[in-house]
Parts: C-alpha cells; structure tokens; sequence
C-alpha cells in the first residue's frame, strides 16, 4: 500500500511511547499495565501506529508479540525522539517562565543557603517587586542535570572538593561562599564533644553518618582517601540521601558526621562541631547557571546573587550568622509577591 508522509501520519509522542513500551515488555497485556491504559486501548494505538506509518511493527503470536524489521527501527530511534520532545518542551516551559517574569532556584538545604536565599529574596522584593522567585529544594548532584534540563533556571549548590565535577559546555559555576570540611559532627554531651580537637582515630568506634556513595562517588571517596590518610576507617552502618536527615541523626546521636568549620559558630540544633586534627576539604557554595542565558527573570536573580555575594561579610559562618529566624525554608515555593 501507499505509504503517507510523516506530516500526515497522526505520529505522535503517545504511539511511540506505546511501541518502545510494548518493545520492552514483549506483551501488549504487559506494557498495558505499566502504562497504566487498557490491553484494547493500547492495541487500537499501536494499529493506528502501523496504519499512520504503512508497515507492520509487530508480529502478534499466541505466546506475546516480536518487532517487526521496521518495528525494531522505529523502536531504536523513538526514545531519542521522545528524549527530544521532552527537552523541546522543558524549554518552551523556560521560555513561558522568562515571559511570566519567573526563575526556578534548586538549592542544597542548609542554613549558609537559607540565609543567602534571604538575602537574594530581599534584595528582589525590594528592587524588582514584580519578579517571582521559587525555590525548590535539590541535593547538589542533581542540579546539573536540572539545569540541563531546563527544570530549574539556577542552581545553588555546594562547592565539593572535587574540582570539575560540575563543570561542562553548557554549565557555568561561579563560587559564592567559601568554606571547608574539618570538624565532626557529635550530639551534645558526647564525651568527645567537650574538646577543641579531636584525633580522627577517636572516632573509630562511632557510626558514621554519610551519603551513599553512588550520590557522588568522586566526593566520597575524596572524604574517605582524607580519613585514611589519618588512619580511620569510618565505621558505616548505613547512609542517607538529606544532610537534614543526618544532622537529625546525629543529634539523636546515633553517631557522627563531618561538618563545616562555619558550624564551629553555629551548628545544627542538638549537635556540636569539633576540629578533626589534620582534616580539611575545600567546600563553600557555588551558583549554577547555563551558559549563554538570555532571560531577563535568570539575569536578574543572578545579578542579586552576585550583589549579596559582594557586600556579605565574608564565609560561609557570616552568611549562616545572619541567617534570621524567618528566613524562608530552602524547600519552600514562594514569589517575591508573596513576601
């Protein structure tokens, strides 16, 4: 028969979804349950797929379904097609988010990041009123790929010891906020927690409380290759995905975590930070952006950023110090307007 063009096919995002779908499941019944639709439903559009397009892609049997030559084609190219699309329409969402005068900010959950979001908030309410700002809460290593991705426009992030992790083509990172990695973490009234200095082996027989290694293995390692160097081997019972998750812990205490030296002015609610002898990893805050930004919303929040950044009082512990009782909550999703 005569095969139609494309254009005039009815191709859309639905079938192709529908056909890689089937493609991984080798049954209708199947990739009907986990696209959530009925067997019918789903056969009636993988026919109108094959009649849009004019070849078979599948070869129906009692025992399940098997790709045809052009349904093996088809199934190899869609998820590109489909990763395509997905992108297409992240970035149409930027762009109606640039029109509407909005700038997504995913941040790490931390007190140095709350009070300079405060800040930058401020400085936004004052200066640009009609400018809305929301904040969504997102652990470092995904904020790249985010950005990427057009979900959010910036990214404040922590500064790891690792250099260029974050780093790309299309990612620019432009530090804030200086700080290290060089105290531990103790609830308060452990025995250790009553000195200005610890050894690291002294925590040997403490649990400690870290992420996962497959959250960013080039910074776990980078703490565990400087405990070594110190002879300890953490004792690890299990780990955590939120620094507010461990920082609860601790405080708890369940055990012990590496902290930041700004947590010697201030530490997490029920926790107390003493110097590692030896231990120190860079660290800080680092804001994420995409290189070539053109929107005047993302320009804007940058430029605040860039301001606080100028006229604060310098660290990490400064930006935590000024940090004010109702300084908006890092996971939140709050306008400038709403303030």
């Amino acid at each position: 028969r005569r095969r139609r063009p494309l254009a005039a096919s009815g191709l859309t995002l639905r079938y192709l979804r529908a056909l890689t779908t089937v493609a991984a499941a080798h049954s209708i019944g199947r990739a009907a349950e986990r696209l959530g639709i009925s067997q019918p439903a789903l056969s009636r559009q993988l026919r109108e797929l094959e009649h849009g397009i004019g070849a078979t892609l599948l070869e129906r049997s009692a025992r399940g379904v098997t790709l045809t030559p052009a349904g093996i084609t088809l199934a190899t190219d869609a998820p590109g097609l489909l990763a395509g699309a997905e992108h297409l329409m992240r970035e149409v969402s930027r762009a109606k988010r640039s029109v509407e005068g909005r700038c997504v900010v995913g941040t790490v959950a931390t007190a140095a990041s709350a009070a300079l979001l405060a800040r930058v908030t401020e400085r936004c309410v004052t200066q640009h009123p009609d400018l809305q700002l929301l904040v969504q809460e997102m652990p470092t290593p995904e904020q790249r790929t985010a950005l990427a991705a057009a979900d959010i426009d910036l990214g404040l992030a922590h500064a790891l010891p690792t250099p260029g992790w974050n780093r790309g083509d299309r990612i620019i990172a432009t530090r804030l906020l200086d700080d290290r990695l060089d105290t531990a973490l103790l609830v308060r009234g452990h025995p250790l927690a009553s000195r200005q200095e610890i050894e690291a082996v002294e925590l040997a027989n403490v649990p400690f409380l870290f992420m996962d290694r497959s959250l960013h293995p080039a910074f776990y390692d980078r703490v565990h290759s400087a405990f070594a160097a110190l002879g300890l081997r953490p004792r690890v019972e299990a780990t955590y995905d939120a620094l507010q998750t461990v920082w609860a812990l601790t405080a708890q205490g369940k055990g012990w975590t590496v902290g930041f030296h700004s947590h010697l002015d201030r530490s997490p609610a029920g926790t107390v930070a003493v110097r590692i002898a030896g231990f120190s990893l860079p660290f800080g805050l680092e804001l994420l952006s995409r290189r070539g930004e053109t929107s005047p919303a993302v320009l804007t929040v940058m430029a605040a950023f860039r301001e606080v950044r100028q006229t604060g009082r310098g660290g990490a512990g400064g930006a935590t110090a000024k940090m004010s009782e109702s300084a908006q909550p890092a996971n939140s999703q709050a306008t400038s307007r709403d303030r």
